[in-house]
Parts: C-alpha cells; structure tokens; sequence
C-alpha cells in the first residue's frame, strides 16, 4: 500500500479498465459493433466484452495485438496513456 492508501490490486484495476476503454474508443472511432471488430480480429466476443469491462481476467497479449492490427493502430495505443505521468 503507498502512501495514498492504495495497492497495486487498485493500480492493476485501474490500467485494466483504462485499456479496456481504449479498445473501447478505438471500435467505436472505427465504428465497428462489438462482433464485427471479434470478426475481424480472430478475438473473441465475449474475450473483447471482458478487455472493454476491464474484467479481472488480464487479456493475453496476442488479443491485444490483434485488436490493434484491426483498429489499424500500433499496440502501444492500447496499452499507454499519453496524458499518464
């Protein structure tokens, strides 16, 4: 626990779900439902349903970059923030 009270769990949480509305806004920029970005990207429906909630669950990498390669946006996209830090 840091000196704000928090813990790592809360952090992983936090980056959990901030991934998962990247996704989120990537499908929705591309203007893609939910089974069309699956579809397209070999992911899983419900495994994209999971990433978008930000479920406990850690996404495997290789969803992750599949998604990418299908919003037509490099990884780092999905797994940074610019405005962090």
């Amino acid at each position: 626990m840091d000196e704000k009270g928090t813990t790592e769990d809360d952090d992983w949480a936090r980056y959990r779900r901030a991934v998962g509305q990247r996704v989120r806004d990537g499908r929705l920029r591309a203007n893609l439902t939910q089974e069309t970005l699956a579809d397209r990207s070999g992911v899983g429906r419900n495994t994209l349903q999971r990433i978008e909630r930000g479920d406990p669950e850690a996404p495997r990498l290789g969803a992750l970059w599949r998604l990418a390669r299908t919003l037509g946006v490099p990884m780092q996209v999905l797994l940074t923030d610019s405005g962090e830090g």
